[in-house]
C-alpha cells in the first residue's frame, strides 16, 4: 500500500511530524495527518464495511450475494474476504476489545458468528488456508465454506434488494468519515479524500465517490442524516444516502487528485 497515516499525539511537536512527513516522502509514499484515535481514520472508516457485511450475514442475506454486491458497489473485495484477509480471529478481538471499551453487555449476532468461525470451527482467516473461504496451497480463494452455506438449514435470504445492500456499503462508511470529521479525527478534506483512494476505495469507483462527495458538500452532521431504510438503521445505526452529500456545486476533479505530490 502506498499510503502511511501519521498518527498525532497530544505532544507531539511540529518539528516531529514535519520529520515524519518527510521520512515517509523518502520511502516514496504518501502521507496523511490523522489526530489519534480509536481505529485512526482508514481503518475506522473502512472497518464499517465489514461490519455491515456481518449484519447483512446476521440478518440472513446469503454470503455469496453480500461478497457480489459488495464487488458491485465499487470495492476491490467482498466484506467476508476482506475480513479473511486481515484475519478472522484478529476480527474477533477487535469486536471483543471494542465492546469492552464502550461498556456494552452480551454479545450481538456478529460476534457470535465470528466466535464460532475461530474458536468452534478453527477458521482464522486466510493465514491457514480456512475462513470464510476456503483457499488452496498457494493462497487463492476456491470457494466459500459449504458449512457456512449450509448453516441456518440452507435458508439463506436471495430476495434482498441489490441497490438497498450497495446503498448500505457505500452509506455506513462516507457516515464514518463524516463522523471523523465531527471528532476532529481528521482536519484536512485533502487528507480524507487522499486516504479515502489510497486507503479503499478508488476515485473512479462509486465507493470513492460516495466517501469524496462528503469535502464537497454542505456542512451536515452525520446525527441529522435520515435511515435510507429499516433494515440499515437497525442493522448498523444511523444511516442516510449518499445524495445527502452531493446537493454542493464540485469541481469534476478535486484539487488534492490533481497534486503530484503529497502537501508539505
Amino acid at each position: 500500500m502506498g499510503l502511511v497515516e501519521i498518527i498525532l499525539g497530544k505532544q507531539t511537536a511540529p518539528h516531529t511530524l514535519a520529520a515524519a512527513v518527510d521520512f515517509v516522502q523518502k520511502i516514496r509514499k504518501t502521507p496523511i495527518v490523522v489526530n489519534d484515535s480509536r481505529g485512526f481514520y482508514t481503518s475506522r472508516c473502512f472497518g464499517t464495511y465489514t461490519r455491515e457485511g456481518m449484519a447483512m450475514l446476521s440478518e440472513g442475506i446469503h454470503p455469496a450475494m453480500i461478497e457480489n454486491v459488495g464487488r458491485m458497489a465499487g470495492m476491490p473485495m467482498g466484506p467476508l474476504e476482506v475480513m479473511d484477509s486481515v484475519g478472522v480471529d484478529t476480527a474477533l478481538k477487535i469486536t471483543r476489545e471494542t465492546r469492552k471499551e464502550l461498556g456494552a453487555s452480551g454479545t450481538d449476532a456478529a460476534e457470535e458468528l465470528l466466535t464460532w468461525l475461530v474458536e468452534k470451527s478453527n477458521r482464522p482467516g486466510r493465514k491457514t488456508g480456512r475462513g470464510f473461504y476456503d483457499y488452496d496451497a498457494k493462497g487463492k480463494r476456491s470457494r466459500l465454506w459449504p458449512d457456512l452455506v449450509a448453516s441456518r438449514s440452507g435458508e439463506w435470504r436471495t430476495d434482498a434488494d441489490v441497490e438497498e445492500m450497495k446503498a448500505r456499503f457505500l452509506t455506513i462508511q462516507a457516515l464514518e468519515a463524516a463522523r471523523c470529521f465531527e471528532e476532529h479525527v481528521i482536519t484536512d478534506p485533502r487528507d480524507a479524500d487522499v486516504g479515502a483512494i489510497l486507503g479503499w476505495a478508488s476515485r473512479r469507483s462509486p465507493a470513492g465517490r460516495c466517501l469524496l462527495s462528503i469535502r464537497w458538500a454542505p456542512p451536515l452532521s452525520s446525527r441529522d442524516a435520515k435511515p435510507s431504510s429499516r433494515n440499515s438503521a437497525s442493522a448498523s445505526g444511523p444511516t442516510g444516502s449518499c445524495a445527502t452529500w452531493r446537493n454542493a456545486t464540485k469541481p469534476s476533479t478535486p484539487a488534492s487528485l490533481r497534486r503530484s505530490r503529497p502537501r508539505e
